[in-house]
Order: C-alpha cells, then structure tokens, then sequence
C-alpha cells in the first residue's frame, strides 16, 4: 500500500515526518519510494517499519506516558558509579590491565610471529634443496608456501568484532 510521508509517519507512530524525510533524502528509503509516496510494504522486501526498526537506534524511553521514575534513574546511577570504583579499584590492586599499556607489547609480539610465520616457505625452500628436489619444484613450492601463507595472516589480521582497534579506545581497562 502506498501512502504519502505524512500518512507513513502517522501509521508508524511518529509525532512528525522530519525523521522519515531525512531517511529519504539520505537514501535509506529509496527501495521504498515510488512515483505517489512511500511504499508500507512493498513485494520482496521488509515491511517499513521492520526497516526502519533496523535502521533507527531505538531511544531510550520512547512511550510519551511513560513517567521517569526517579527511584530507578537514582538506581540506576548509583549502580553505574559503583561498577567504576570497582573497575578504579581492580585497576589499583593490579586486577586489571590499561589497554595503553598492553597495546604495545601485543603489537611486538605479533609482528614477530608475523615475521616467522613469513619466513617458513624461504625456510621450506631450503629443506627442498637439501632433499634435492629440482629448481623449477622448488620455485613453485615456495610460491605455494607463501600464497598460503598470505592468505592465513589476511584472513587472521582482521578483527573478530570489527573493531578498529582490538583493545578498545585507550585507557580502557582490559582483563588481566
């Protein structure tokens, strides 16, 4: 069912239409437009409010009803501020590690298993000789050696969380 932004925003709950018209000109709605408006639920694709769930970041206390309750805001800080004397805490007592400090020492020791693992098909190379393989055998056993093994650092130098850094931001603490 098509319908007009106005009518989207109503439908989906929204108070105006200004968030769907910066999805739309930032082009986050473009598989939902179409020549009379937008698109509720168009054939082959998530209905629009499934999309924009997975677009929007949900605010915090959405439902304008919903009364802030000062009891649990207060708990809720106090809960916050004891996990960071604890965190401060475990830092002193040696329980935790800055990730500042860590950052270096697990750089140097991964390049140096990274320039070991580089020099394994020279070192293959050289065993091929004293096993008297023939030149061209061996020329094409260590191009296979390091193809492998470019292909194993690439696909383990990537972090597993897609972080851009693998300890977080700096300063943060890491588990010792």
């Amino acid at each position: 069912m098509t319908v007009s932004i106005s009518e989207a925003a109503r439908q989906l709950g929204y108070k105006s239409r200004s968030v769907l018209y910066r999805l739309r000109d930032s082009g986050l709605l473009d598989d939902y437009l179409d020549d009379d408006g937008i698109e509720m639920a168009p054939p082959g694709l998530p209905s629009l409010a499934e999309h924009l769930k997975a677009v929007l970041q949900p605010q915090r206390r959405t439902d304008p009803g919903e009364r802030l309750d000062r009891g649990q805001l207060e708990a809720e800080l106090t809960a916050e501020r004891t996990r960071r004397l604890r965190m401060q805490n475990d830092l002193e007592e040696g329980r935790l590690i800055v990730a500042a400090e860590l950052e270096p020492v697990l750089f140097r020791s991964g390049r140096a298993a990274r320039d070991r693992f580089r020099r394994l098909p020279s070192e293959m190379a050289h065993k091929a000789v004293a096993m008297g393989l023939p030149a061209e055998q061996r020329y094409e056993l260590e191009l296979a050696w390091a193809a492998a093994v470019d292909a194993i650092l690439l696909e383990h130098s990537k972090d597993p969380l897609g972080r851009d850094r693998v300890l977080g931001c700096e300063g943060d603490p890491v588990a010792a």
